[in-house]
């Protein structure tokens, strides 16, 4: 069962900042030294816009692939297993807010590990990021 019925109505995605462009680019299959531009531009968009915590919130609650709320999809898997220390299901709306005001308070990037943002222990190697970053070379 889930934990709000928020997830049904998408009102909110009338007001986000990224309405009418192309989606293409919220879904790169990777993050690479070619693309790294492109999508570091979509996180900025999404520092901007006023209901960045909805779409992060849609996103773990629907389990989607791609960037939202300033996340990638395995920055949100990291916050899941190591923030929220819960199901997808169980986060709530709020949790998502505290964690939007988080990322833009440390200028997080799409290469930014959510351990190495809230100070948990985490290892890096050769030309990528951990396990919970996204940049590969």
């Amino acid at each position: 069962m889930l934990n709000n019925s928020f997830i049904y109505d998408h009102s909110w995605r009338s007001s986000a900042a990224c309405t009418g462009m192309e989606t293409d680019k919220f879904f790169p299959v990777s993050i690479t030294s070619k693309n790294k531009d492109s999508v570091k531009q979509i996180f900025s968009l999404c520092k901007k816009c006023p209901v960045s915590h909805h779409c992060l919130y849609e996103a773990i609650v629907n389990e989607y692939d791609g960037i939202w709320g300033m996340t990638t999809f395995r920055q949100r898997k990291s916050f899941l297993r190591h923030i929220f220390v819960k199901k997808h299901h169980q986060v709530t709306l709020e949790e998502c807010l505290q964690v939007i005001k988080d990322l833009i308070s440390v200028d997080s990037t799409p290469n930014s590990s959510i351990k190495y943002l809230y100070g948990l222990s985490s290892t890096k190697t050769n030309n990528t990021t951990d396990i919970d970053g996204e940049y590969n070379e």
